[in-house]
């Protein structure tokens, strides 16, 4: 029985299962714990710094050596429950060399939070960060942002949130934003058993798809996927670019080749890699 698209249950299921097809997908985990725990011991950071009320509302700031320096906000990836911050110090090495300040936010969680929980607290960070930048030496007015996997999707969502109305901030707070191996459509990630943790309704699932709430203006997007990626996070990846692309927004579409889900995510880390190289040169330090 089909349950999405042509795929049965066993067939979704496993297209949103990356384990299934990265069998060492926990040593490119514990490499990039170990890096990031490397770069935390070689850079200047302020661990810990809170954004929202809550025990995960945090950030990890790697201050620029010089003031005034553009801002790239990470969101980490994880399924939207696992991992946290800690995971995402490694990038900070290349981005601070270049004369950016990186910083690796954390949020809450499922089980213990809902998507729109998780939503509402990136868009509590990126708030914060905007209106605390100069106290870290930031410019407010070049703010960035990045995620990887369900981080990307975070990223999306971001792009979608009226600013302005919600927040009281410019519309156009964010600059440029990069997303990399994510989902942009919840509807099958629904129709999968990732649903099992996630809970989402189809009111919510539609509500959380960014691909279903394209602004009409928004700032220049790197969107990327590995070209060995599964065949749904290949489809996702296209098909949110075609739509971005189709109301004349600007974008920047990445497919390495050779590349699974977390070959991706190494790549952040890889100062001539094309995903930091196209970071920096939307940031204007490339």
């Amino acid at each position: 029985m089909k349950v999405y698209r042509n795929y049965t249950q066993a067939e979704l299921n496993t297209q949103y299962n990356h384990r299934e097809f990265v069998l060492d997908a926990d040593d490119y985990i514990v490499r990039t714990e170990s890096e990031s725990k490397r770069v935390r011991g070689l850079l200047e950071v302020k661990l810990d710094v809170r954004y929202g009320a809550t025990r995960e509302e945090k950030l990890d700031i790697f201050p620029a050596k010089k003031p005034r320096a553009p801002i790239q906000v990470f969101f980490h990836g994880g399924r939207w429950q696992m991992q946290n911050k800690s995971v995402a110090s490694f990038p900070a090495e290349h981005f601070v060399a270049a004369g950016a300040i990186w910083i690796a936010v954390n949020f809450n969680k499922y089980p213990k939070v809902a998507i729109d929980d998780v939503v509402r607290d990136c868009r509590t960070a990126i708030a914060w960060v905007y209106r605390h930048a100069e106290s870290f030496g930031g410019d407010p007015a070049k703010l960035h942002i990045s995620g990887h996997s369900s981080g990307a999707h975070l990223v999306a969502m971001m792009l979608t949130t009226d600013w302005a109305g919600e927040y009281e901030l410019p519309a156009d707070v964010i600059k440029g934003a990069s997303a990399i191996s994510g989902m942009y459509d919840l509807e099958p990630v629904r129709l999968s058993n990732r649903n099992d943790i996630l809970k989402l309704d189809m009111a919510s699932a539609l509500r959380n798809s960014p691909i279903h709430r394209l602004p009409a203006k928004s700032c220049p997007l790197i969107l990327g996927v590995g070209g060995i990626e599964t065949d749904e996070f290949r489809r996702q990846a296209h098909e949110f670019a075609a739509a971005w692309s189709a109301r004349g927004l600007a974008l920047d579409f990445l497919e390495p080749a050779g590349l699974n889900h977390f070959d991706t995510m190494a790549l952040f880390g890889d100062a001539k890699g094309p995903i930091v190289k196209a970071m920096l040169a939307q940031m204007g330090l490339g």
